[in-house]
């Protein structure tokens, strides 16, 4: 390897080395994680995982997790995504596997493109390097390792459509490049819905510098409206997919925070996690905007950088009125729920903007001295720079070695917030359930009653307003479930059947949609035919005897076609870029 190639590769292993760093106490003590949002999430990605298993493919109805409901969860919360962690999930057989990898790629993924995000803002490899270190150790992101807190997966992308921002900035020539711009995008849509509008807002300032220094006004303008209409066609499946859902049902929204200042940013002294920034983010943070506010001569990018971070940073904290707004927007309380998730892409831009910073410096001392040596990085500033990445390393070590132990506590899932244990199920038969090859085992055990986009019939929408439907969810579905058999069909339909000794009406623990297709004991229909439990559960008049219900969810033509042109702009995109480095890499030969 060329001396030149070593400098390239080298942050890239070091954020490798670190990522195994992070996850060396789960590979040590082998230990699953069932964290506040495990239990969410694990249902969609076991749904996927079964799905790629049996070949039984359900875009929307869930067959396979949620109890085998039939309800929708995956078609609204980053689809492709999660049969991304379903391959993942198949492939490593095991849950402790699972987290693992995943977490690996998360780490890796994120923290590359942070570098890359950090380098391109002007940073050197030192101050980026170091900056990465310490965004793989910040808040959201981190909280998948430790709690499978979704949101870190759209931290992961961040990054990497932060860049266009700051091409925007930095070429006046082409400040956008279409396909990166629209791909980058169009991935994090992919992921995680509330974090492209986060990022949206965060590009609009450096959108706004670029039209200011831009030499073509119009040209940039032009490509920007090109890549936000790709953008609209590669991830037609997502937005198609939810307004197919929301359109003719009336659906529960997921769970709504009492009060939103409780769960705002705030600085803090101690250990940083979702709702404190802790000792060394809240020092470093606002010695950041104090370093901008105060110095003259810094780059752009930096200046950008930390400003748009403070802003998100002021509007994520308790400063913001956030509760007033809710009062006025209670959608508010459903939709972002935290508005510490603004922290995310605070802790992106300002991490970047402290990089940047003492890359200037750094330059600045370089010149007064007239050489380059090694004293001049290793100066307090960098110092401490660099111990700030080393605590947040050791604390998040420290905190996930401790959520590891708790699997072996009389309670090995952190949070029992509405969770139900099937037959009051042991500390030991939860491990035994959740540590197995058969995933469902344990999601059978250990049920948490989300309401999460349920269908409830027009005329409950009030009433479930005053009533703890996590417990109705547990007692319509969750308790009934093994009174049924439940099986998946070739098409992707759900088959429910059971003995009746009488004939009457009887709830059962499958929920339907406005486009869903009920066959029940022959009868073929439709789910607006059937009355409905407060949550959606179908209520059927029995025989006595056998009964069957078949439920197949119909999205229509107009879904299939959109998302056809989704796939087919994703195959000529990556086309095009094969078609482009082959190009690139002809012009040194023919040259």
């Amino acid at each position: 390897m060329s001396k030149k190639s070593g400098y390239l590769v080298r942050p890239y292993l070091i954020i490798l080395i670190v990522s195994i760093l992070m996850v060396l106490p789960q590979i040590m003590l082998k230990n699953p994680i069932l964290g506040i949002d495990s239990n969410f999430h694990l249902n969609r990605i076991y749904e996927d995982a079964m799905q790629i298993k049996t070949g039984n493919f359900s875009y929307f109805q869930a067959n396979y997790g949620f109890s085998q409901s039939g309800r929708i969860v995956n078609a609204m919360y980053g689809p492709i995504w999660g049969y991304v962690l379903g391959v993942i999930l198949f492939a490593t057989g095991s849950l402790v596997k699972f987290q693992i990898v995943s977490d690996l790629l998360l780490l890796v993924v994120g923290g590359s493109g942070m570098y890359l995000f950090t380098r391109k803002s002007g940073a050197n490899e030192l101050f980026a390097t170091i900056g990465t270190i310490l965004y793989m150790n910040v808040g959201w992101f981190v909280a998948w390792l430790t709690g499978q807190e979704f949101t870190a997966w759209g931290m992961m992308v961040m990054p990497y459509v932060l860049i266009m921002g700051i091409r925007m900035i930095t070429d006046h020539d082409q400040p956008v490049r279409v396909l990166p711009l629209a791909v980058s995008v169009a991935i994090i849509i992919q992921v995680h819905m509330l974090s492209t509008l986060l990022i949206i807002i965060a590009l609009i300032p450096y959108f706004i510098v670029g039209m200011q220094r831009a030499n073509d006004r119009v040209k940039m303008l032009q490509k920007t409206v090109l890549a936000a209409v790709l953008t609209i066609i590669m991830s037609a499946n997502v937005w198609s997919g939810m307004l197919n859902v929301t359109s003719g049902n009336h659906l529960m929204q997921p769970f709504t925070v009492a009060n939103m200042d409780n769960v705002s940013l705030n600085l803090s002294i101690g250990d940083n996690y979702l709702f404190a920034l802790g000792t060394v983010c809240s020092i470093l943070f606002v010695c950041q905007i104090f370093a901008a506010l105060s110095t003259k001569g810094l780059q752009l990018a930096t200046y950008l950088n930390t400003f748009v971070g403070a802003f998100f940073l002021i509007i994520g904290s308790k400063l913001f009125p956030w509760q007033r707004l809710a009062t006025v927007l209670p959608a508010a309380k459903n939709w972002l729920q935290f508005p510490s998730r603004l922290g995310s892409i605070a802790g992106i831009l300002l991490i970047a903007g402290a990089a940047g910073y003492l890359t200037t410096r750094v330059k600045a001392t370089q010149n007064s001295h007239h050489q380059v040596g090694t004293s001049t990085f290793l100066n307090w500033p960098t110092g401490l720079f660099a111990f700030a990445a080393l605590m947040l390393v050791w604390q998040n070590v420290t905190v996930m070695n401790g959520q590891l132990k708790k699997w072996d506590t009389a309670q090995p899932i952190q949070r029992m917030d509405n969770i139900y244990l099937s037959n009051h199920a042991t500390a030991a038969e939860i491990r035994a359930g959740f540590k197995g090859k058969d995933l469902s085992k344990g999601l059978a055990l250990a049920a948490k009653g989300t309401t999460d986009y349920l269908n409830q019939p027009a005329s409950d929408v009030k009433y479930n307003q005053n009533r703890n439907t996590y417990t109705d969810y547990i007692n319509q579905i969750v308790k009934k479930n093994h009174l049924y058999n439940k099986k998946v069909l070739a098409d992707g339909s759900l088959s429910v059947t059971w003995q009746a000794k009488r004939r009457g009406k009887t709830q059962l623990p499958v929920v339907g949609y406005a486009k869903s297709a009920v066959t029940f004991n022959g009868t073929k229909g439709w789910n607006s035919q059937y009355q409905h439990s407060n949550l959606g559960a179908l209520i059927v008049d029995q025989k006595p005897g056998k009964n069957t219900l078949i439920i197949k969810y119909h999205p229509g033509k107009t879904f299939t076609l959109l998302s056809l042109a989704a796939l087919v702009s994703w195959l000529a995109v990556l086309v095009l870029w094969v078609v482009q480095g082959i190009r690139q890499r002809k012009r040194p030969l023919s040259a």
